[in-house]
């Protein structure tokens, strides 16, 4: 696919779990926008090396002259500001900052229901991986300033997470003006709730499950637990929900995370004239 001097390239950076899947379905919505074939490319932060004949096959074949990279891990990427400076300068970048403490959680939940790992909410403050995974993306002054060396602010729209739930049409109106095209049109996932992060099954137990289905011998809820526990699968308390909820996690965590990124909310009010009080 090619592309005109007159086209827009528009670019939703993150962070993961701010509602950056619930945009791109309604971006892909609008008809003046051409978007990726999946809602990450990561040409910028990963697969640069591919060159820019690569990156803009991405998109879908369109008639919409506004193109759309709504790529959640670029905020983080130390390279990606400046690439998409270079190659597209009039680019216009979107960022969605949500409670950093509740996003962290929830990027780390969704690791959890896809059983990439083990580790519990707590250890994040211990091991480097998960500080850098779950707490860094959190740091939105440090990021979005990083950006603001390479774009003049014009360029760059900050929104509010919770503005989604509360004022949907207005905010995706915001979002559509910013981008150039009509913001009166409204996308049909408007009212719709996206990747929603949902109770962890362990791979022992979605194969266990299978298997009975297969058989026709589906029981009971709690005839599964009751046999997954004789068989050694799981131990006793499996079906609990393993810190689900953020009121779960230890408060004194919780204490020491607010301590970290307070600094950064305070300096991303200062950065964006957000009130971002509560």
């Amino acid at each position: 696919m090619t592309s005109s001097a007159e086209d827009v390239y528009l670019f939703h950076l993150g962070p993961q779990k701010s509602a950056t899947t619930w945009i791109y379905e309604c971006l892909k919505d609008h008809p003046e926008i051409t978007t990726s074939k999946k809602d990450s490319i990561h040409y910028y932060d990963m697969l640069y090396h591919r060159g820019l004949e690569w990156y803009r096959n991405q998109f879908e074949k369109g008639a919409g002259s506004v193109y759309y990279d709504p790529t959640p891990s670029y905020i983080r990427s130390p390279w990606a500001p400046e690439r998409i400076a270079r190659d597209y300068p009039h680019a216009r970048l979107v960022f969605s900052v949500r409670e950093p403490i509740a996003r962290a959680f929830s990027h780390y939940w969704q690791e959890r229901k896809k059983s990439r790992l083990d580790y519990r909410f707590e250890e994040v403050l211990d091991i480097y991986d998960l500080y850098a995974n779950w707490v860094e993306p959190g740091f939105y002054a440090k990021h979005i300033k990083r950006f603001m060396e390479h774009f003049p602010r014009e360029q760059i729209l900050v929104q509010n997470f919770d503005r989604y739930e509360t004022e949907p049409r207005a905010v995706i109106r915001e979002l559509f003006e910013f981008a150039g095209i009509d913001p009166v049109f409204v996308p049909g996932t408007l009212e719709q709730k996206v990747n929603v992060s949902k109770e962890r099954q362990t791979q022992g137990q979605r194969a266990f499950k299978k298997r009975l289905k297969e058989l026709g011998l589906m029981p009971s809820a709690s005839r599964i637990k009751r046999l997954l526990v004789a068989l050694g699968v799981v131990s006793e308390g499996f079906s609990r929900k393993e810190k689900e909820h953020l009121e779960d996690v230890d408060c004194e965590v919780i204490r020491e995370l607010r301590l970290v990124f307070e600094p950064e909310i305070r300096e991303l009010e200062s950065l964006t004239g957000l009130d971002l009080s509560d």
